[in-house]
């Protein structure tokens, strides 16, 4: 990170406290804005944690913000409802990082811009469609737990990916020209992702990963179009868990969200040192041991 980089960042979050601060300490006092600092601050760790393993592999923030959650008593709706809030603040961020880093090698950019933009727009729109279906005609309507599905899906995920690496070290010559049908599976996975991530908090970036990597784009765009993607999805989301259902947990999110913010710039900066092949692995095995453990 440069030191103008850092400096904006610092900017950004100092701006945060002191906003955020000052507005709770007049709304509810010194007395609760310290309590909800004793209860909350530990979600600071998380928030980052989360933001850095989600933009630095594509998968959703929510891979290590719902086990976390759940596992401290927050009920599902609440876990996914925050998750997704959260989201909303680290995967921008590391979209924005992520762009900004093309644009500072104009080479790549120039080649890979009109793919980015095409599967931005497809499989945006169609994230968002999905998001509203899974929300307002399906939310209601499940006979499985979010848990249950998050553990299947988290495993699954994890296990073709390490597949993919496994099958693809050897491989070189990335594709940088996307084709009709390329588009046509980036809308059906913009739309079943959008309806998987309103009910879990992930599962759009996930899966829009696995089909960049079977189609060998480079990892780096691939995990920036899972990361952009991501970002449209949560942003949809988040609106029904705040105003329709009031489900999220503002404490978590005051501390959690800075930290996303800052862990979005990191993850992206974590990519570019690994490489792609550890990166390919890396994305793998955590999912795969998420979903275990979840």
């Amino acid at each position: 990170m440069s030191i103008q980089q850092r400096n904006i960042l610092l900017f950004l979050i100092s701006t945060y406290v002191v906003i955020a601060g000052s507005t709770f300490f007049h709304l509810y006092g010194l007395t609760w804005l310290l309590q909800e600092c004793a209860n909350y601050w530990h979600f600071f760790i998380i928030g980052i944690g989360g933001a850095i393993i989600a933009n630095a592999t594509g998968a959703g923030g929510g891979i290590l913000f719902i086990p976390a959650f759940t596992s401290m008593g927050i009920s599902q709706t609440e876990a996914v409802a925050t998750s997704i809030v959260i989201q909303c603040f680290g995967m921008t961020t590391g979209a924005i990082a992520w762009f900004l880093s093309f644009k500072k090698r104009p080479a790549i950019y120039r080649r890979y811009e009109h793919f980015m933009k095409t599967t931005i727009l497809t499989a945006g729109v169609a994230s968002i469609i999905g998001v509203l279906v899974g929300e307002y005609v399906l939310s209601n309507k499940l006979p499985f737990s979010i848990n249950n599905i998050f553990s299947i899906l988290s495993i699954c995920f994890g296990l073709i990916i390490l597949a993919i690496s496994y099958l693809k070290l050897n491989r070189v010559s990335p594709r940088s020209q996307s084709s009709l049908f390329d588009m046509l599976l980036c809308a059906l996975i913009g739309l079943s992702g959008g309806i998987i991530t309103s009910i879990i908090s992930i599962g759009v970036g996930e899966v829009l990963l696995m089909l960049l990597f079977f189609r060998n784009y480079p990892i780096q765009i691939s995990i920036f179009m899972a990361v952009a993607i991501s970002s449209i999805t949560v942003l949809a989301a988040a609106p029904y868990f705040i105003y329709s259902i009031n489900s999220v947990v503002w404490g978590i999110v005051m501390f959690a969200a800075p930290a996303a913010m800052i862990g979005g710039i990191l993850g992206q900066k974590l990519t570019a040192r690994l490489g792609a092949t550890r990166i390919k692995i890396f994305c793998g095995l955590w999912i795969f041991l998420t979903g275990i453990i979840s």
